[in-house]
């Protein structure tokens, strides 16, 4: 009679990395359908824009005086990759 094998109760997995590795901040996802039914992830980032101008007043005495005109696009959610 043929020995009875018993399945294996564990497996070991090794990761390893392509050439083209790499790590990208993220602290948010956008995920949704492709029109053939796949699933595709956005990944982004949060943050507040930089501005784009400042424009300040000049004092009489030439120094640099204060703020008086700021143009910057507030919350910005720049797109990083996107994965289907």
């Amino acid at each position: 009679m043929a020995e009875e094998t018993k399945p294996p109760r564990e497996i070991e997995f090794f990761f390893e990395h392509d050439k083209d590795y790499q790590i990208v901040a993220a602290n948010g996802a956008w995920v949704g359908n492709t029109s053939r039914g796949d699933i595709t992830i956005d990944f982004f980032v949060e943050r507040l824009g930089v501005p784009e101008k400042v424009r300040n007043a000049i004092t009489q005495d030439g120094r640099l005086g204060e703020e008086i005109g700021l143009h910057a696009k507030n919350d910005l959610r720049d797109n990083y990759r996107s994965v289907f």
